[in-house]
């Protein structure tokens, strides 16, 4: 052939080849060589187990083609000589690996072994197997228990006849087994996973004469009964282990291992992973019963420990209880806090036998969230038995330890108020009456129970609750929420809720702060130790001592409604009234409120609460509960006790030597007045001053209160006003001091005092007024003291041996007995009224008077003459009487009475004085009487403008009468105010106060 077709043959060839070279996939190669010894068993496996050459190697060995990975190496024993290590090496694509076993002659033993002992068989953890001795006269050999598939490490050691160590005695192991070689021996201690290459020679004894093996049962079988086979084969394996020496004897030693297919335990479905000495923790949250955190629900809280288990080959859950099987629950931790439930077999409290392998731990009934965290540690032990020959023997195989722990927290409630002693605020009482004579404040007797404008945030009236919330436990509380379910006696200020946020039920008078509505971030989370604050201000709504209730059982009875203390006819409930169940400190008739009235916040169950979410926010697995302030335990710190101030008014008269006083005489009252001290007349609240005397002293408060206080002096017809003085009141309290409150003259017949806005309890004040006695006859002077908050009897009374005694206050239905017209406004509260005889003056007395409005100038009035009604642009005339009171006939004249009449308002006089008259009368017959029908023309006015007529001078003889008419037109819409004031030379011995003044009102309608 031509040299140049064998050059194309042969690229072409390489062509090929290169071609076919990439589709085959990619290979390495591993060289195997020996040195010491000419030729060895190697054994090569793959890093699964998979054995891609076993044979001998003589010098060296190419193994090609092998695909990339993890290989092991494993040179056999040879006699005489020591194995080398076993070698792993990792191949690549395309590479040459060369691995050497280098063997060496083993030296000879340094003795001859005369004992050997089996020290230790333990498991791959290096955790000693149970063992029983053997029940046998002949010898004297250990029965242990393990399990398939896991390494056994068994540890011996050979002695001399002086007991010292044989160092490199060679150690050879046999296993007896009644079928098969089902037990692999492997040299070393084989923790981790177990090579293919397992040899029962080359075991040799190191420097401390102890050598090291490995047992590794395999295999697994069935019974005829279909249950999966646990014993291997139904017997021991035997373990015989000889040191052989060089004078061909050999020392042995002896052990049995039962070997049972099953698999580690299972806790509750949780691999244990090693036979022994695993351990788990687990956490729930303790449920305690209902909502309360004394006592926990047994049922709910019970921890199911199930032990579960499975054959190895195949793996399949082993059915319990088995013959062969039976599981111990030993409480190791807690067994005074804990107990088993639904135990097949309790030995002891502590100690529970169960073959199912399920036990339930349950807390004991008598704890709670006040005893968190409970913890328990349980070990659970797997013995397996077995009958061999005539005794059954018993192995601790395997075990797990559970450590369980019951979290949750629980929640204090302290509570508190500031002051013990509240005084009613009101509201007043004595408002005026329909014109049907049903009184306007019939539905006015109780404050709001929420913020009622009357009451003030802040004010004497007000007292504080605090509520403190504290985490007395060891874990967070999640979701807090306080709620105060206050009693219908007292309202409360919303605005005063701190911290923000916090809600009010009308409906259950309920203030609530909750983790929703509150910015406070510690009512999301509540940390162990910490605290919440909150407080709100509240008010005594009803009145001490007083009940109306005004439901249809009483037919809404005006007349029985006019008293303020009413039995109602039938209980109704928790109403008005009070609490109809006797709550061992209240009337449980439910009729009226005790003076002093005790009230209680959280006395009943569930009125003060605090609620929380244990263990995990809500949402999040975590459990709600509830916990309750006992207001009734806790009395001292919550108590409140409402009270009403008790009010004396006194007026006397200053000068009684006589019987009597002239016409135009001065006579002076003084009037007193005091906010009685409450245990005045009445033991009754001595204990409330000895209990809280800060509350009385003025030192923090001085209860009771009066709110507003008004005295009003109303003086008969006879009587005229002079001077008043201002109302001087008095704290009584050490280093009180004392303040001034102007008088205002209501003209013509009233007399009122700036208002008392506090009075304190015991405070007391004085005054003086002058009147001029100006007509004959007996006539009253009245002092009225009322308040807003007045709520007392007209009198009280205590008969013999009775503090305390029913007594009634009535409501005012008819017109006021003195001057009702004028003071329309006069609210009857208690009264003080002083009677003084006038007798007819010597020396002439002017007396005015304001007759009305007419429709004519004439004297002699119809009653139809009288305008009722004034409409804008019509013409109509005041009427005024001047009378000279004196004696007609031993009396004197009264010179130069001048009368004036100023008018402002939508009104105007006319500018003529022809159009302003005069008349005259007197009494004709000398009987005292002057006829009205004998009216004469005198005179006319002197001076007249729009807003100003003017009469006399005139000299009026004793027992005459002047009567002056003003012409007047409406000239708008709105009320006209007409003043007359009189002015005469009086008698230098008579009441110098002049002028006389009166004034008249009139309404101009459109």
């Amino acid at each position: 052939m031509h040299p140049r077709w064998v050059l194309v043959l042969i690229a072409g060839l390489l062509f090929v080849l290169a071609s076919c070279t990439s589709n085959v996939k990619q290979s390495g190669s591993l060289e195997i060589k020996v040195q010491g010894i000419s030729e060895a068993s190697v054994e090569v496996t793959t890093a699964a187990g998979k054995v891609v050459f076993s044979g001998k190697v003589a010098g060296s060995k190419l193994l090609a083609d092998l695909e990339p990975g993890t290989y092991n190496i494993d040179g056999g024993q040879v006699k005489g000589y020591q194995d080398p290590a076993v070698r792993s090496v990792d191949l690549s694509s395309g590479k040459k690996v060369e691995v050497i076993l280098v063997y060496q002659q083993a030296p000879p033993p340094s003795a001859t072994v005369a004992r050997l002992e089996i020290t230790a068989v333990r498991d791959a953890l290096d955790m000693d197997l149970p063992f029983n001795r053997e029940r046998n006269a002949n010898k004297e050999v250990n029965l242990y228990a393990s399990q398939t598939e896991e390494a056994v490490c068994v540890t011996v050691r050979a002695t001399d006849a002086t007991g010292a160590a044989v160092v490199n005695a060679p150690i050879v192991v046999n296993v007896a087994e009644l079928f098969g070689d089902h037990v692999a021996i492997i040299r070393g201690c084989a923790k981790g996973q177990i090579g293919a290459s397992g040899f029962r020679d080359g075991i040799y004894t190191g420097a401390d004469g102890t050598a090291v093996f490995t047992l590794y049962a395999t295999h697994g079988g069935s019974l005829n009964s279909g249950q999966d086979l646990l014993l291997l084969l139904g017997q021991p394996a035997k373990v015989v282990v000889a040191a052989e020496n060089t004078d061909n004897t050999a020392i042995l030693e002896e052990f049995k291992v039962f070997f049972y297919n099953i698999s580690h335990l299972y806790f509750n479905r949780q691999a244990t992973k090693q036979r022994v000495g695993s351990r788990f923790a687990e956490e729930n949250i303790l449920k305690p019963e209902d909502d309360r955190i004394d006592r926990n629900i047994p049922r709910e809280n019970a921890f199911p420990i199930a032990a579960g288990l499975y054959t190895k080959q195949p793996q399949t859950a082993i059915r319990l209880p088995d013959p062969l099987l039976n599981f111990e629950f030993e409480v190791l931790e807690g067994a005074d806090k804990v107990h088993f439930a639904a135990c097949n077999n309790l030995v002891t409290p502590k100690l529970c036998r169960d073959p199912d392998g399920d036990a339930y731990l349950q807390p004991n009934a008598n704890l709670g969230l006040k005893d968190m965290p409970i913890s328990a540690t349980v070990k659970v032990t797997l013995y397996v038995h077995y009958q061999y020959g005539d005794t059954v023997y018993r192995w601790p195989l395997k075990d797990f330890t559970v450590t369980k722990t019951w979290i949750g927290t629980y929640l204090t409630i302290t509570k508190n108020v500031d002051h013990h002693v509240l005084t009613w605020a009101g509201p007043e009482h004595h408002l005026n009456v329909f014109p049907d004579g049903r009184p306007k404040n019939r539905l006015d007797y109780t404050l709001d129970a929420a913020n009622d404008p009357a009451v003030a945030p802040g004010s004497v009236f007000t007292a504080t609750y605090t509520i403190t919330v504290t985490n007395a436990g060891t874990s967070p509380a999640y979701n807090v929420t306080m709620a105060d379910a206050l009693p219908a006696e007292l309202g409360v200020i919303t605005s005063t809720a701190n911290p923000g946020g916090a809600t009010y039920d009308s409906t259950n008078h309920v203030v609530t702060w909750n983790w929703q509505n509150t910015p406070d971030p510690r009512f999301d989370v509540l940390a162990p130790g910490e605290s919440i604050t909150a407080t709100i201000q509240v008010y005594v709504r009803q009145k001490p001592g007083f009940c109306w209730d005004d439901t249809p059982a009483l037919g809404n009875d005006l007349q029985r409604a006019q008293t303020y203390q009413i039995k109602p006819l039938v209980n109704v409930g928790r109403s008005q009234c009070g609490n109809t169940v006797d709550q061992g400190y209240g009337d449980p008739t439910g009729t009226r409120y005790d003076d002093p009235y005790r009230m209680i916040d959280g006395y009943f169950q569930q009125d003060v609460t605090s609620t929380w979410y244990t263990g995990a926010p809500l949402g999040k697995g975590g459990f709600q509960v509830k916990v309750d302030f006992n207001g009734a335990v806790n009395e001292k710190d919550v108590v409140i006790w409402a009270v009403r101030p008790r009010f004396v008014v006194t007026k006397t008269l200053v000068d009684r030597s006589i019987d009597g006083k002239d016409v135009g005489r001065t006579a002076y009252y003084d009037i007193n007045i005091r906010n009685v001290p409450l245990d005045v007349g009445t033991q009754r609240y001595a204990f409330l001053r000895a209990a809280y005397p800060a509350e009385f002293d003025g030192s923090g408060r001085d209860n009771p209160y009066g709110r507003n206080v008004l005295l009003t002096d109303v003086m008969d017809v006879g009587l005229d006003f002079i001077s008043s003085g201002p109302l001087t009141v008095t704290d009584d309290d050490p280093g009180g001091v004392s303040t001034d409150y102007a008088s205002n003259w209501v003209p013509d017949k009233g007399i009122t005092w700036n208002h008392i806005l506090l009075m304190g309890g015991g405070d007391s004040g004085s005054t003086r007024i002058a009147l001029r006695t100006n007509l004959p006859g007996v006539w009253y002077n009245c002092a009225f003291l009322d308040a807003d908050n007045l709520n007392q009897p007209f009198v009280e009374f205590y008969p013999r041996g009775v503090d305390w005694a029913p007594s009634y206050e009535f409501r005012p239905w008819g017109a006021s007995p003195l001057h009702d017209d004028i003071l329309p406004n006069l609210r009857y509260g208690i009264t003080s009224c002083v009677g003084l005889t006038v007798i007819e003056p010597t020396q002439p007395w002017i007396h005015l008077d304001s007759d009305s409005e007419f429709e004519s100038d004439n004297p002699v009035n119809d009653p139809t003459d009288r305008e009722f009604a004034v409409v804008n642009g019509e013409v109509f005339y005041y009427h005024w009487t001047v009378t000279n009171t004196s004696d007609p006939v031993n009396g004197a004249d009264a010179k130069n009475v001048t009368l004036k009449i100023d008018l402002t308002g939508p009104a105007a006089f006319s500018n003529s004085i022809f159009d302003h008259r005069i008349f005259i009368a007197h009494d004709a017959n000398n009987n005292g009487v002057i006829d009205p029908f004998e009216w004469a023309p005198h005179d006319i006015a002197t001076s007249a403008s729009a807003n100003s007529v003017t009469f006399g001078p005139i000299n009026l003889p004793a027992g005459y009468k002047l009567r002056f008419t003003s012409r007047t037109t409406a000239t708008g819409v709105g009320n006209a105010d007409a003043v007359a004031t009189v002015t005469y030379t009086n008698p230098e011995d008579q009441a110098p106060l002049l002028p006389m003044q009166t004034s008249e009102n009139t309404s101009i309608q459109p």
